[in-house]
Order: structure tokens, then sequence, then C-alpha cells
């Protein structure tokens, strides 16, 4: 836990008037009191509210499980790597990070999976 960082305990949570079914017995919270990860300014949120962007509904992966759609962007995306670098921000917002690099790693090493 980070020096900028405090819990707060189910008691604690109970006593602002919180509810006492909690998932979890504390709760990590930043030095401005928001929970961590959240945004502490109005033009950071606003940064990122004009920023965002899904992906586009791709008829090829109607399903709910979108890995499929994930590698095949990751794939669409290195074999035109100059042409096609707005692909680059579906792979980013639809795949997960853990297997991006994990893949980046395999290309390097030579041993990845798929036609590129």
């Amino acid at each position: 836990m980070s020096l900028n960082s405090q819990q707060i305990s189910r008691s604690e949570v109970h006593e602002r008037g919180g509810s006492e079914k909690r998932s979890c017995d504390t709760e990590l919270r930043g030095a401005s009191g928001l929970p961590l990860g959240f945004s502490t300014t109005a033009e950071e949120m606003k940064s990122k509210l004009e920023n965002y962007k899904t992906v586009p509904f791709d008829s090829r992966f109607p399903n709910q499980n979108q890995a499929r759609n994930c590698w095949q962007n990751y794939l669409d995306f290195h074999h035109c790597e100059k042409a096609l670098n707005a692909k680059g921000g579906d792979v980013s917002s639809l795949c997960p990070i853990a297997w991006v690099t994990d893949w980046d790693e395999q290309r390097a090493d030579g041993t990845f999976p798929g036609k590129i």
C-alpha cells in the first residue's frame, strides 16, 4: 500500500451511512479521498470523456465473447501497420493488455502463432 492511500474499514463505512454488506472489508482510497483509479480533476474527466472511443460493431463477431475479434484486430493491425495505424486504437481498447504484451514478446522472439 502506498503512502498516499488510506484504508477505510467496514465500521467507518457504516458510520458514514454506508451499507454493512460489502464484498470487501477495506477499500483503498487516494489522498483526495476518491477510490484509487478515479480521476481527481474535472479537466481530466472531461479529457477522458472527449477522447473515449469504443470499437465499432463488427458483424463477423456478433457474440458476447470478443476474444476472436481481439485476435483478428491484432493480426490486421500488424499486417499493415503503417496503412492501418488507426486499427491500433481498436486493439488497445478491445484486447487485454497482458495479451498484447505476450503477443508482442512472441513476435519479437519469433514464436508468434499467427500469420503476419
